[in-house]
């Protein structure tokens, strides 16, 4: 099935639109999966995070994955018939062999989370004890800190990378001559 969405912007307005391949069914909890969980940050370390940032006018920035689940690889392939808008002709009884994490796939946000958090390991992080999607990485003077949710990055650090405006649906506005940072979700009203 394909799943068509729009992306918004922080002031609601259309950034780009979506399309996605999206498996619906064929899975069966026990026997093609287990533990579904995928590791994020927890609300009360993005709010630790994001009170430090704005105390200590740190840089915050963000980071979205795009197509993160085809970056990560299935434990073992799937199989499935080919959609009926791109069937291949001549080949109307084959079916797709999927070797990478697709959306709606129940085991995709876990396959992700490992390759993401391998992914930042290799580059030098250390996972926190107390909450497995946040990263530490300090070289000399400079230090970042990383919060995922699922393939969406907060980054602290004390050098300059770019501004965060967009996060979970929010707008978020910063006044550092106040040292205060804003939630925004009116977008989300109807």
């Amino acid at each position: 099935m394909w799943v068509l969405k729009n992306k918004l912007t922080a002031a609601n307005e259309l950034l780009k639109r979506q399309v996605r391949l999206v498996a619906c069914r064929g899975w069966v909890p026990g026997k093609d999966f287990d533990d579904l969980h995928q590791a994020v940050i927890s609300n009360d370390s993005l709010t630790l995070l994001l009170s430090v940032a704005c105390y200590y006018d740190l840089e915050i920035d963000q980071l979205d994955v795009i197509g993160a689940f085809l970056h990560a690889k299935l434990a073992k392939p799937a199989y499935t018939k080919q959609p009926s808008t791109a069937v291949v002709p001549g080949k109307e009884t084959w079916y797709w062999k999927i070797t990478s994490a697709l959306y709606g796939f129940p085991v995709s946000p876990k396959r992700w989370g490992i390759r993401s958090s391998d992914d930042i390991l290799n580059l030098g992080f250390t996972r926190c004890r107390s909450d497995p999607y946040v990263f530490t990485l300090k070289v000399g003077k400079c230090w970042a800190v990383i919060g995922g949710y699922v393939d969406d990055f907060t980054i602290l650090s004390n050098s300059r990378m770019g501004e965060l405006q967009y996060l979970f649906g929010m707008a978020i506005s910063r006044d550092r001559s106040k040292l205060q940072i804003a939630f925004e979700q009116t977008g989300l009203i109807a």
